[in-house]
């Protein structure tokens, strides 16, 4: 069966259009610069790094430097600084890094995901980038919403997000038995590492002791972003595929990010029908003078892409009959 999945998965990764494909890297950081020890995050962090057996907590100046080297790696002790996304059109990489408060990184990085519609990609994407975001945006009052089912790890098993994702770690371990880090295969690939200047481990103290640290991490992030899209070229056969990167990052415009899908597509994959989408639908439907005809085959086409579509079977009747007045009122505008 292993081997069945594995050339699945090769193939699957010969057969992806790369510019259907939203490469992307998070960069967290400790949520606090220092732990205070009077605090319920430090009685938490104590907590976790107890003896198992005896309940036994560690020497405060034990717990004070583990938080300093790893709290960045915790979802419940760290903070999204920067997420940095890159699409491949042509030979060109196109990347740009979101920075600022946590919430509106988590909400821009969401929009993106929607309105392209593409396949996330990174490296280790399907056990912390995805689920960190989630938890994070929870943690920011993120709408959860408005991201997309198919694009939450919540209640997912990891080898079905693979069908959703192109995680470059999954792709490459196999069967091996440890994890392969993003540096290592990019020197089995002939890459140019992205920790050339920093690591991950040095992002925490990079942003709170360094002037200009923001700016430092947001570089790094893209370099990790275009080692993770020179690597997927490489897996597919195309080493050195891609020629020039264009940093987007100080444009006002997310172009090329934005390249939005067909409306109806967008309904067609959407768990629902969000506030964009019905404006996108009430602004096409006001630019003509529709009749009650083509409203009853508008709706009979909103209710099979989202209603009777297989991806909604598992909806309950009162989802169902909410979703079908949802569309009628929708249309009675018109």
């Amino acid at each position: 069966m292993g081997t069945i999945k594995q050339v699945k998965m090769n193939n699957k990764v010969r057969k992806q259009d790369l510019e259907k494909l939203l490469f992307f890297d998070c960069e967290t950081i400790r949520r606090n610069r220092e732990l205070s020890v009077n605090s319920k995050e430090y009685d938490l962090y104590a907590w976790k790094l107890r003896d198992k057996e005896t309940s036994k907590l560690p020497p405060q100046e034990d717990v004070l430097k583990h938080y300093e080297l790893s709290g960045a790696l915790d979802p419940t002790f760290n903070r999204i600084v920067c997420i940095t996304v890159g699409f491949i059109k042509g030979t060109t990489l196109y990347v740009k890094s979101l920075t600022g408060e946590q919430k509106d990184i988590i909400e821009q990085f969401y929009s993106m995901l929607n309105s392209t519609g593409f396949t996330p990609a990174g490296h280790n994407i399907i056990q912390f980038d995805m689920p960190t975001i989630r938890l994070k945006a929870f943690e920011s009052g993120v709408d959860l919403s408005i991201l997309s089912d198919k694009y939450s790890d919540s209640q997912q098993k990891p080898w079905v997000l693979a069908d959703n994702f192109m995680d470059t770690m999954e792709i490459t371990k196999g069967t091996y038995y440890y994890n392969l880090s993003l540096d290592a295969m990019c020197l089995l690939g002939g890459i140019d590492t992205p920790k050339d200047d920093i690591s991950g481990a040095d992002v925490s103290r990079v942003y709170y002791e360094e002037k200009d640290g923001l700016q430092r991490i947001s570089d790094y992030c893209k370099k990790d972003v275009r080692a993770v899209a020179e690597l997927f070229c490489a897996l597919q056969g195309k080493k050195g595929f891609i020629t020039e990167v264009v940093d987007k990052t100080e444009t006002t415009s997310a172009e090329p990010f934005t390249q939005e899908q067909p409306l109806l597509q967008k309904i067609y994959k959407a768990s629902n029908i969000d506030s964009k989408t019905k404006e996108d639908l009430q602004k096409k439907l006001a630019k003509k003078k529709i009749t009650k005809k083509d409203k009853l085959i508008i709706e009979d086409i909103l209710i099979s892409l989202y209603i009777d579509n297989t991806m909604f079977k598992s909806d309950s009747e009162p989802t169902k009959e909410s979703k079908r007045n949802e569309i009628k009122e929708l249309l009675n505008e018109y």
